[in-house]
């Protein structure tokens, strides 16, 4: 009889250790699933390095994204870059017979700064002589009182075949007055005047209104 009864408490025993065991287990295992569930904030996958890391990327694609809205800018056209080589006398565009250009047209700095015009047009880009082309030479007038003259072109920009007698002086404005091109476009300003004795014409350093080095946007005339 005392035998009965000692191995129905060891079974009860074992019956409670067995359920609080089970009970424990479940528990831990419920608790880790809570903890995998947390926020990265928590799970250490969003961690500083990770975050800045993040920052620096968006700030790369916002970068991206306002360059590109600036490369859209109305009413402008992307200058080609030909660096390292330096050719003056033509320059290339980003426009061509898709947006319409046709040779001839006159291409601007801004709205009233004379670049050069089209010689060449294919169908995403075009090709234009520059002011700076050797072969270049129009018809311009100086200063206030539009004295008649002729612009040369060149790695050194000349005013030239003009009237002795006639008053000019350094930072006068240079204009355009050839009828190839809209009348009264900037083209730069006098420095360096020459007048010798005798001669019935003086010329000058002709000081552009643009750098050909600097220039990115150009625009269409119309």
């Amino acid at each position: 009889m005392l035998l009965k009864v000692v191995l129905g408490v060891l079974l009860l025993l074992l019956a409670l250790f067995l359920f609080f065991s089970n009970t424990f287990f479940l528990s831990r295992l419920s608790f880790t699933s809570s903890l995998n569930g947390l926020p990265g904030s928590l799970s250490g996958t969003n961690d500083p390095e990770n975050r800045i890391a993040e920052l620096e990327k968006e700030n790369k694609n916002l970068k991206f994204q306002l360059l590109n809205e600036k490369l859209k800018k109305p009413g402008s056209v992307k200058v080609y870059s030909t660096y390292p080589f330096n050719n003056r006398g033509e320059i290339a565009i980003a426009a061509g017979a898709n947006l319409g250009i046709k040779v001839g047209d006159v291409i601007t700095y801004g709205d009233n700064i004379l670049v050069g015009r089209v010689t060449k047009v294919f169908e995403s880009y075009s090709t234009l002589i520059t002011i700076f082309d050797p072969s270049w030479k129009m018809s311009v007038r100086v200063g206030e009182h539009e004295i008649d003259a002729l612009m040369q072109g060149g790695n050194e920009l000349t005013i030239t075949l003009i009237p002795q007698e006639a008053e000019i002086r350094d930072g006068d404005l240079v204009i355009t007055a050839s009828r190839e091109f809209p009348y009264g476009l900037g083209v730069g300003v006098l420095k360096n005047i020459k007048s010798a004795p005798g001669n019935a014409f003086k010329e000058a350093v002709l000081e552009p209104s643009f750098q050909l080095k600097q220039l990115k946007d150009v625009s269409i005339y119309r």
